[in-house]
């Protein structure tokens, strides 16, 4: 009998560290890319650069995309394996995305920029100076993944009201693959 109870420890243990490893991940199968914006969301006569996927020093399932619509801007998508290095990553990558430093910063949300994500576990929107530019940036998790997108913010670019836009357009391609059947 104690041989079967610490077999069964043994089993049970086992069975609870690949769950924590896994983090229960979602069996969703959005293609990666499909979650980056298209040139048709920005303003007319924007570009996009092609899509580099996956990144170095990113998950594995990544991709980004640079674009033009009058300034650059800049679009993410990283899934985690699981659900927990999700969690436990956000918090760092949040605070270097936002850091103040000699030429960036100080970060904070405009009263015109009003758009929160109703559908993100964790955002983060906020506008300051990237060296000589003002840029707008938002990073978000939404489950096992972080997007990251940002913008450089000009009268004859993209302007607040666009890059709240880009971000509920965003949010459509994060909530339907959210939505998938597990």
């Amino acid at each position: 009998m104690r041989r079967f109870c610490m077999m069964m420890g043994i089993i049970l243990i086992t069975l609870i560290n690949s769950m924590l490893i896994s983090g229960c991940r979602s069996g969703r199968n959005c293609p990666i890319t499909s979650l980056l914006l298209e040139k048709s969301e920005f303003p007319p006569g924007a570009t996009a650069d092609s899509i580099s996927s996956p990144l170095s020093e990113k998950p594995k399932e990544s991709a980004a995309r640079d674009y033009w619509s009058g300034t650059p801007a800049y679009h993410y998508v990283g899934r985690y394996p699981s659900l927990i290095l999700s969690k436990e990553n956000y918090r760092e990558i949040d605070e270097r995305t936002f850091n103040t430093g000699k030429h960036d910063g100080p970060w904070v949300t405009p009263e015109e920029l009003t758009y929160i994500s109703p559908i993100a576990d964790e955002y983060h929107v906020a506008c300051g100076m990237a060296g000589a530019w003002y840029q707008c940036r938002m990073f978000g998790r939404y489950g096992e993944y972080h997007v990251l997108f940002w913008a450089y913010i000009s009268d004859q670019g993209i302007t607040i009201q666009t890059f709240e836009s880009l971000l509920q357009a965003i949010d459509t391609k994060m909530v339907q693959c959210l939505s998938e059947k597990k």
